[in-house]
């Protein structure tokens, strides 16, 4: 199993289009490494104000996504 540490800052606006539109997320690792993930995964964590916090993205050793939690 696999992890990244991913710090997430999306306005719920953004959020939406993102849900809506392209539904991929793309963010970068505290590694400096960039990873795409679909939006709907972060929709547990939405507020009004959309979307910030720091996030453990863990996927297996195909590069499939395994589960998000925040930190």
């Amino acid at each position: 199993m696999n992890e990244l540490t991913l710090t997430v800052t999306i306005s719920a606006d953004e959020f939406l289009r993102h849900h809506r539109g392209t539904r991929d997320i793309r963010a970068r690792a505290i590694t400096g490494q960039w990873v795409r993930f679909p939006a709907m995964r972060l929709r547990a964590f939405v507020t009004h104000s959309g979307v910030n916090g720091l996030f453990r993205l863990r996927f297996d050793d195909g590069g499939k996504f395994v589960d998000i939690t925040r930190l």
